[in-house]
């Protein structure tokens, strides 16, 4: 999560700077350097809370097998392993897999831009899920959390659907929040 996203909603500062601490604890690590630890935080987070998920209900909803076989735990161990300078080769991350591939597959395919798995988080905000967040942006709710600053908090919701702001991820984040809030902590 954007540590910077709810950045003056937050009513507890205690909170902010738990963030803070998570985010600088990373890079304090001795001993391990700080690339190589986000892509292993990458593999226990983001690849399967998010990626994977996405790849699998995608490839099943046309009764496909999905495979990644990059992914094979002997695979993933032996580059654990590899120097840094095998990842990262004059600023292009993957550039080892890249030489291999350039053998068998044409370059423009290999270099051409990433493309990521987009979901219509704003048409979704603001039609089937709009409910939801006014549940959980009502004053009542927010004052009872005793999480977020009210006032501000009820703004930049009024402004996401006012369109004055035009970014649903701050909303998208709040709403989900607010859901795992809900089920865990009442």
């Amino acid at each position: 999560m954007n540590k910077y996203l709810f950045r003056g909603v937050l009513k507890n500062k205690n909170i902010d700077l738990k963030l803070k601490t998570f985010y600088d604890e990373i890079f304090l690590r001795k001993g391990i350097d700080p690339a190589m630890f986000m892509m292993a935080l990458e593999y226990k987070t983001s690849m399967v809370d998010d990626i994977l998920v996405k790849v699998d209900r995608a490839t099943m909803a046309y009764s496909l097998e999905g495979r990644e076989p990059l992914l094979d735990h002997r695979i993933v161990e032996f580059c654990a392993r590899l120097n840094r300078k095998f990842h990262y080769k004059n600023n292009i991350s993957k550039s080892i897999l890249k030489e291999i591939g350039y053998e068998y597959i044409p370059k423009h395919l290999i270099d051409r831009p990433k493309r990521g798995f987009a979901i219509p988080t704003d048409v979704w905000l603001k039609k089937d899920l709009k409910h939801l967040v006014m549940e959980f942006a009502n004053e009542r709710f927010l004052t009872q959390q005793n999480i977020f600053d009210v006032k501000t908090c009820v703004k930049f919701i009024e402004n996401y659907y006012c369109g004055f702001d035009r970014n649903p991820e701050r909303i998208w984040f709040f709403l989900m929040f607010q859901m795992w809030y809900k089920k865990w902590m009442l």
